[in-house]
């Protein structure tokens, strides 16, 4: 039950990848990176925000982490702003009309 980072990433992503909404779950990935935001790397951040967009599920703590990262001088390590924002974004063709 003591997920790291890589594990949490990649678990959200795999729900979202198969378009399999659970609320829940989501709530838990979003408080435990919220939790632990510092501990979390680009890669994770990026993969996490793209599963809420792709899901279309609204977390502002996690949002308002998302963008204290981006912002701050610690950054994303190895990915850039860019990349993040371009990343989630392509998520948002699903945003469609349901």
């Amino acid at each position: 039950h003591d997920f790291n980072p890589q594990d949490l990433s990649n678990t959200i992503w795999a729900f979202a990848s198969a378009g399999e909404y659970h609320a829940g779950l989501l709530e838990a990935v979003a408080e435990e990176t919220c939790r632990r935001g510092q501990d979390f790397g680009g890669q994770h951040v990026a993969m996490i925000a793209w599963a809420f967009v792709t899901l279309r599920h609204r977390h502002d703590r996690l949002l308002s982490l998302v963008g204290s990262i981006t912002s701050s001088s610690r950054g994303l390590g190895t990915w850039s702003n860019a990349k993040l924002l371009a990343f989630c974004f392509a998520g948002l063709p699903r945003l469609g009309d349901d």
